[in-house]
C-alpha cells in the first residue's frame, strides 16, 4: 500500500513521539501560514508544552526536514540559551535524522 503525503507526515510525527519523547514535555505539531519560516518551535513552560509550527503548502521532503529540525529543538531546549543551533541541537538533529533514514516509514528494506 502506498502512503499519501499526509499519511507519511502524520506517521512521522507519531514515530517522533514514540522514539524521541523521553518523558519531555508534550509536543504538538501544527501547520501555519508563513512567508519566511519553514518551521518554528515554541515552548510554553506554564503548560509544559512545545508547539511546532510547520509552513503550510511545502512538499513532503521540506515538511519532514522542518519537523525533524524543530523536534531537535525540543530535545535541546534547556541548553540553547541564546544559541538556538547549539552543539546539543546538532547532536539531537543528527540522531533523529539518522534514525529516520533507517525507519523508512516502518517499511522493511
Amino acid at each position: 500500500m502506498r502512503l499519501t503525503k499526509e499519511q507519511k507526515f502524520k506517521s512521522t510525527i507519531r514515530w517522533l513521539r514514540k522514539e524521541f519523547s523521553n518523558g519531555r514535555p508534550r509536543v504538538h505539531v501544527r501547520m501555519f501560514d508563513s512567508k519566511k519560516n519553514e518551521g518554528e518551535c515554541r515552548f510554553y513552560p506554564n503548560k509544559g508544552l512545545f508547539v511546532i509550527l510547520i509552513k503550510r503548502g511545502m512538499c513532503l521532503g521540506l515538511n519532514i526536514d522542518a519537523v525533524i529540525h524543530e523536534w531537535a529543538h525540543t530535545m535541546s531546549w534547556p541548553s540553547e540559551k541564546g544559541n538556538e543551533h547549539s552543539r546539543e541541537w546538532g547532536i539531537a538533529y543528527a540522531k533523529i535524522y539518522r534514525a529516520f533514514l533507517v525507519w523508512n516509514y516502518g517499511r522493511k528494506g
